[in-house]
């Protein structure tokens, strides 16, 4: 059947649907409620995870399977990234490229790289203990290149 065209609308979608609250509740988070801004960050770290996912889409039919490197490196962001296609790997950064400011996208992924498993539960021993503003623009900045890279449907294959 061949790969589906990535990267994968169907993974976005959820990726936004997750960004989505990592929005409401970092908003709710600067209203005041501050404790908010743990799981705002948790679901941020979460969509970043999906775009990068997105691109490691092996098929969609009868659910979504990921290639089994995306499998292996499982929540680890930088590992998702290494295991995208070179050829992906420059579309993603050749975006990046266009949009100011410019990021460096792999430190970020370096950076952020376990944020996920280690932001679910911040009474752990080895949670992080300090919430950084740029995984909110590192998931912003996913969205820009995901919603750029999607493929176009043309009217024949409508």
């Amino acid at each position: 059947m061949g790969v589906p065209p990535l990267p994968s609308n169907q993974v976005i979608n959820e990726a936004r649907l997750y960004r989505e609250a990592a929005l409401l509740l970092e908003q709710n988070a600067r209203q005041g409620n501050v404790d908010m801004y743990w799981p705002a960050a948790m679901n941020a770290a979460l969509a970043v995870e999906l775009y990068l996912k997105s691109f490691l889409v092996e098929s969609e039919v009868p659910a979504v399977a990921l290639t089994k490197e995306g499998k292996k490196a499982s929540h680890n962001l930088i590992e998702l990234y290494e295991a995208i296609t070179l050829d992906y790997q420059k579309r993603i950064e050749a975006v990046n490229q266009t949009l100011s400011p410019t990021l460096d996208l792999v430190r970020m992924f370096e950076t952020f790289a376990l944020h996920f498993p280690t932001v679910r539960y911040s009474y752990e021993a080895k949670s992080v203990g300090v919430i950084r503003v740029q995984l909110f623009g590192l998931m912003d900045r996913m969205e820009e290149i995901c919603s750029t890279l999607l493929p176009q449907v043309t009217r024949a294959e409508v």
